[in-house]
């Protein structure tokens, strides 16, 4: 546990690493990274399990996983632009050389010493992001972002992206 903090100080990257380790506790083989505010595809454990068997076999140590954002209905997402691209390292082994990446914001649930020529293999698994569904919390998280990180210091494209509805296409 964190004790709250006034000013709030945002970084993922030492809440992620505090859950990490304390699952070592638990001996797992494989982990998966998830917010409050995300879902799992039906039938996701299933097909998981199949990558990770498959996985252990060629060495490969993490996946991407796709990331559909859910917009203005629970069932539907968006797929314009970098919508439809995407991904986090959310699906990986648990090792207890786990390299973090420790960018306060935005960083990597899985180890950086588990990628594969420089980034993590892409799984055809899907990750549902709840937080964009209505416009009132896409404007609230833009906020949140560009108070955090004004000077896009943790993300260069910045967050106007997160409300900009220019060539929006739902699927």
């Amino acid at each position: 546990r964190l004790p709250n903090r006034e000013p709030h100080e945002w970084n993922d990257a030492t809440n992620h690493r505090r859950l990490v380790e304390a699952s070592w506790n638990h001996r797992p083989d494989w982990l998966i990274g998830l917010d409050a505010d995300e879902r799992l595809e039906v039938g996701f454990r299933r097909r998981a399990d199949e990558l990770i068997d498959r996985a252990q076999l060629a060495g490969q140590r993490a996946f991407r996983l796709h990331v559909r954002e859910i917009w203005d209905d629970p069932f539907q997402y968006r797929v314009d632009g970098v919508w439809g691209t995407k991904s986090s390292a959310r699906l990986f082994e648990a090792r207890t050389d786990h390299e973090f990446h420790m960018q306060p914001l935005h960083c990597y649930w899985a180890p950086l010493n588990s990628m594969v020529n420089g980034d993590f293999p892409q799984a055809d698994l899907l990750l549902y992001h709840l937080r964009m569904l209505h416009s009132a919390d896409r404007d609230a998280r833009r906020l949140r972002y560009e108070t955090i990180d004004p000077n896009r210091e943790q993300q260069s494209i910045g967050y106007a992206y997160l409300t900009d509805t220019a060539g929006l296409a739902l699927e």
